[in-house]
């Protein structure tokens, strides 16, 4: 799984984070097994834009909290200049 987290700024070109989680494990023999690994992954992202939620709002104490949740969590971050958004997410303004 993978969440990307753009940061346009006004003054500056901006990053971008991106946050890659260990994959988890499918055993394709059944449909429900699929869906269960998915409602994990969907609910581990929640978890995480949450955590990051209460980050940003001061709401988090203790200097390292975040990088300990995500070494825990085996959450490896890639940080980078900030991308061109893709062709269908651009969007034009009209003079």
């Amino acid at each position: 799984m993978r969440i990307t987290i753009r940061v346009e700024l006004d003054h500056q070109d901006g990053i971008e984070a991106t946050l890659t989680a260990p994959s988890q494990s499918v055993d394709a023999s059944s449909r429900s097994d699929v869906v269960a690994t998915k409602d994990c992954e969907v609910a581990q992202a929640f978890s995480l834009l949450s955590f990051l939620d209460d980050a940003l709002q001061g709401r988090v104490r203790g200097g390292d909290s975040l990088g300990q949740w995500l070494r825990d969590n085996g959450i490896r971050v890639d940080f980078g200049p900030l991308k061109p958004a893709p062709t269908s997410q651009v969007q034009e303004v009209a003079s």
